[in-house]
């Protein structure tokens, strides 16, 4: 029998026989009852200690929610007040975060910004509404807030306070990246079409002035002979100022076909062969045993070579000019390197970094001597970049350079992956 009933029993019931009917089935029916309740008590206690274990560990997980949190979580009463703040230091007070509570929310808004500001907490008394609003510090420069907004109940406000300064900023800057793109582009295609509607009249004028230098008289001869020498300049600087433009526009296709190295690297010497004995150089043409045929834009690519075998012709004055083309993996990937190797007046080393950037001259004096516009080489950089190339240069003033130009020999399949006009090339070690 249960001890709680024995005990009941011999206090209310001493000296009945309890044997006697009917207080045996009574006994027992009471003495279930007992036993069932225990059993529900003991249950009931392990529940509870099941959930106040549950809730401990909820509680654990919330703080450490809270710490990890990146915002500021203020609880703010129907006064407006903060009551409470968890979570990390933000930009957006003036004052620490421990020292926020008890301090007006709105009076952090500037004065143009309270008014969103009561709006928003009228909205956010709401039931399930969940407002957002905007807070800009008086930082120079500013930083910018967001704060969401949601009710917990009489009157009070849970106000969440993230820092996206630097989100705007990004986003700002990438506003700008596109808008000055587009701009590029825009000024790109503006000078590709200037640049076509020049050369038509150019050529106009350069045919005439070939024409009329053949029948003038001789004292006229050699003036008409300058005019068309400088027409072919102007044409020359048009043609790159328009191929520049055309690549930053996207306005250039590549059209990849078989080229055989040999009969090309040839034709390119044959090209500068009356410059060179002009001036009495050497020239040279070496291919490699393992140099046969490649896959890329044949006039792209010799476009490139004719403008380095013309440069290392012209900054040569005695010696000689070679175009040694050798098999070259670059990454895993076969190619073939094209390098252009002069005896000529060498590149001072503060120079090398800049080459391919655009109008940029090795120096004023050789610009005067020489001649040129800058625009070769970056050319060179952008036609190399589209047929998944390279282009690079090593030189020792005084004593020759070497402009080397890699490209794959499977140009239809790395064509446009190579180096974009804003990456610069490469200085060959």
């Amino acid at each position: 029998m249960h001890a709680l009933l024995q005990r009941q029993l011999r206090r209310y019931l001493d000296g009945i026989d309890l044997t006697a009917a009917p207080w045996p089935a009574f006994l027992e029916a009471v003495d279930q009852s007992y036993l069932e309740a225990e059993i529900d008590r003991n249950l009931v206690e392990t529940a509870m200690e099941i959930s106040s274990h549950e809730l401990l560990q909820a509680n654990a997980e919330l703080r450490g929610l809270v710490q990890a949190f990146p915002d500021l979580i203020l609880h703010v009463d129907a006064d407006g007040r903060i009551t409470s703040c968890r979570g990390r230091a933000t930009r957006a007070f003036a004052v620490p975060t421990g020292g926020l509570v008890g301090h007006e929310l709105r009076t952090f808004f500037r004065a143009g910004e309270q008014a969103a500001f009561d709006d928003a907490m009228a909205a956010a008394r709401q039931p399930g509404a969940v407002v957002t609003v905007e807070h800009t510090s008086d930082d120079r420069p500013p930083n910018v807030h967001e704060m969401r907004l949601a009710a917990i109940g009489e009157g009070s406000v849970v106000a969440i306070v993230r820092d996206v300064t630097d989100a705007r900023r990004t986003e700002d800057l990438r506003l700008a990246k596109e808008g000055a793109e587009a701009a590029s582009r825009a000024k790109s295609a503006f000078l590709a079409n200037m640049s076509h509607e020049l050369r038509t009249p150019l050529n106009a004028i350069l045919g005439y002035s070939e024409m009329l230098a053949e029948e003038a008289p001789a004292d006229m001869r050699e003036d008409l002979q300058r005019i068309h020498r400088s027409g072919r300049h102007l044409l020359q600087v048009l043609n790159a100022m328009l191929d520049i433009a055309r690549i930053e526009a996207g306005m250039v296709r590549i059209e990849v076909d078989a080229v055989e190295v040999r009969a090309f690297a040839a034709e390119a010497i044959a090209a500068v062969r009356g410059a060179a004995a002009q001036k009495g150089l050497t020239l040279d043409v070496v291919v490699g045993p393992a140099v046969h045929v490649i896959q890329t834009d044949r006039v792209k690519l010799l476009q490139v070579l004719l403008n380095l075998l013309g440069n290392a012709v012209k900054f040569t004055e005695q010696g000689h000019v070679t175009l040694d083309v050798q098999a070259a993996d670059a990454d895993g990937q076969p190619g073939v390197t094209f390098a252009v190797r002069d005896s000529g007046i060498g590149i001072p080393d503060e120079m090398l970094a800049r080459l391919f950037q655009d109008f940029v001259q090795v120096d004023e004096s050789n610009t005067r001597r020489f001649g040129g516009t800058g625009l070769g080489l970056a050319l060179c950089r952008r036609l190399c970049g589209l047929l998944g190339g390279r282009v690079g240069v090593e030189s020792t003033l005084g004593s020759g350079s070497t402009f080397s130009v890699w490209v794959p020999c499977d140009g239809a399949a790395a064509a446009g992956r190579g180096d974009t006009p804003s990456v610069p090339a490469e200085r060959v070690a």
